[in-house]
């Protein structure tokens, strides 16, 4: 190759490295979150670090989302401008500031560094941070520090949470106009807002002045804007691990000597120590996982395994439920099936009881008849007898008194065999008595004095308790032979015990006819009282009576419409009632 023609390629070459070189050497500067208050504030200081740095060019980058910084951002930028609040995304940046804006006036109007709240001026109802409660909110974006996140720290300072405090909550992109448009107009409640905003937006004419008013107002700090919460730094100026030493000095001293824009300027050593403080109490940037050390934080951490474990213990409780169920379902059934196999037994005990009194009965009947058909002969020979020894002897008996009264005590007494063999007939047979009116006090007397004639006088005592004349239809003979054994039954049991009281007898006309025989003495237990009252056959007349028991007592009751009934008074006292089911009215 001719070396005219390498020389001009070398040098092409060169050329184009240098011109390579030159743009690797750009000052790329990131801008997080900005704001359009500061733009003119950023742009001094970007044609201040241009002139330091020529010939390298100076570029301005922005970067919408802090959320989305990661490690590869501090390769690639040299220097930052960021809002405090966006530095809790970069850890690692928190030592690398080099200056903050700051006011360099008494009259703030440039870099907004606290929150300020507003409402209407015509809305009086509104005079403090409790009086927002249920109310529309307009705010700034939420990871804005002049705006809410400082007035989110106010809240929270008076034991007041945002969560669920406010009906609604709009987050706007830009402030000015959109926020004061919807206070004014009534779309919003409240605008939350960075300060100076208001000072600003009313110096530009964009709000009339005044028809905004501050709540909550702070009057103690540098500035002369008016805000609702403490003042925490505004914009600061960092460089990243990319940028040398020599850079950032060089940076350090350009920025600090230019000169102020609406009042703002940067400065050196800022107090962060308020800032940090609202990260705290806020849980923010570095102290995030204050978050994951609360129980709350816990459960969500592991809510998964929460949830599992609620199910499993919602599962198990409705399976206990569902065994409770069962097992007293079951118990249930089992006591019913208990008492039904209970009822069948007594109804089978019932019955067994019904087929013996139908056999004894029927064993009574039949002996019955052989008695009555034995006695009537030896009873109509002693009849002739008597007969044939008052023909023969009738001058004697005359003559002879004592004579005389026993012949008649004999017809009388084969009188009364006669008639009650007629009964016992009757009663084998099952031949219904002819029922008519009778007095239940003349059978009562009437029994009384059988059994005084048959057991004598001292045997029966009696003491009469109610006696009213009532009368029933009935068979008169088969109603004296059920009261004649209940009180030989009663004079049996009281004579049993030295000392007993007499026996009662009363006679009551309402609600029912009833004849009540009441004694003391040796008397039976409840569950002999039971049987009693059951038609148990194997209980017998404890007096002898005529040999017929307490069931056949209870029958002979039945077939006259009436019932005994037995029941203990106390503990030595037994009352048997002889019960009617209609009454007749007394002539």
């Amino acid at each position: 190759m001719p070396k005219p023609l390498y020389s001009i390629l070398l040098s092409l070459v060169f050329i184009c490295s240098a011109a390579q070189a030159e743009v690797k050497g750009e000052i790329l500067i990131g801008l997080i979150d900005s704001d359009s208050v500061a733009s003119d504030f950023i742009r001094s200081t970007v044609e201040g670090l241009e002139k330091s740095f020529s010939p390298l060019p100076v570029r301005l980058e922005k970067i919408p989302n802090s959320s989305k910084l990661h490690e590869f951002t501090l390769n690639k930028y040299d220097f930052l401008i960021s809002s405090p609040a966006s530095l809790p995304a970069l850890p690692e940046m928190q030592n690398r500031i080099i200056a903050s804006a700051g006011s360099s006036a008494s009259n703030n109007l440039g870099l907004p560094s606290g929150g300020t709240i507003l409402v209407p001026s015509k809305e009086r109802t509104i005079q403090d941070l409790s009086d927002l409660r249920g109310k529309t909110v307009a705010s700034t974006l939420p990871n804005d520090l002049a705006g809410w996140l400082s007035i989110e720290y106010e809240f929270k300072k008076r034991g007041l949470s945002t969560s669920g405090l406010f009906k609604r909550v709009d987050f706007v992109q830009h402030p000015i106009p959109d926020i004061f448009n919807q206070v004014l107009t009534g779309a919003a409640d409240a605008a939350f807002l960075p300060s100076c905003l208001l000072e600003r937006a009313e110096s530009l004419q964009i709000i009339p002045k005044g028809s905004l008013r501050v709540i909550n107002e702070k009057t103690v700090g540098p500035t002369s804007c008016r805000r609702s919460t403490d003042l925490y730094p505004g914009l600061v100026f960092l460089s990243t691990p990319k940028t040398t030493l020599e850079a950032s000095k060089k940076a350090a001293l350009t920025i600090l000597a230019l000169s102020p824009v609406n009042g703002t300027e940067w400065i050196n050593g800022a107090d962060f120590s308020k800032l940090h403080e609202l990260l705290r109490e806020l849980q923010l940037g570095p102290y995030i996982y204050l978050r994951n050390n609360g129980v709350i934080a816990f459960i969500k951490a592991h809510i998964f395994w929460f949830l599992g474990a609620l199910a499993l213990l919602i599962f198990l409780i409705i399976n206990e439920r569902r065994l409770n169920y069962l097992v007293r379902k079951r118990t249930v059934e089992i006591q019913e099936m208990s008492e039904h196999n209970l009822n069948l037994e007594k109804e089978l005990s019932s019955t067994r009881n019904k087929i013996l009194t139908l056999e004894h009965s029927t064993i009574v009947s039949e002996l019955s008849s052989l008695v009555v058909h034995e006695f009537k002969q030896p009873l109509a020979s002693i009849s002739n007898h008597i007969n044939i020894l008052k023909t023969r002897c009738n001058e004697a008996l005359n003559d002879d008194e004592l004579s005389e009264e026993s012949m008649e005590a004999v017809e009388k007494g084969l009188e009364r065999i006669g008639r009650i063999l007629n009964r016992v007939r009757a009663y084998a047979k099952d031949t219904a008595q002819p029922q008519r009116r009778c007095s239940l006090l003349e059978i009562c007397q009437k029994a009384i004095d059988d059994c005084r004639f048959d057991k004598g006088d001292s045997y029966l005592n009696v003491r009469w308790k109610t006696r009213e004349n009532t009368e029933v239809l009935g068979a008169s003979d088969e109603l004296q032979l059920v009261l004649l054994n209940l009180l030989k039954n009663a004079a049996a049991a009281s004579n049993k015990k030295t000392g007993s009281p007499p026996i009662t007898i009363s006679i009551k006309n309402k609600p029912q006819p009833c004849v009540e025989i009441e004694n003391g003495g040796q008397v039976p237990d409840e569950q002999q009282v039971k049987e009693m009252n059951q038609n148990v056959v194997h209980l017998k007349s404890t007096s002898g009576g005529l040999g017929i028991g307490v069931a056949l007592i209870k029958k002979l009751a039945e077939r006259n419409h009436a019932l005994v009934f037995y029941e203990l008074r106390g503990s030595n006292r037994l009352l048997a009632s002889l019960i009617f089911k209609e009454r007749l009215d007394v002539k």
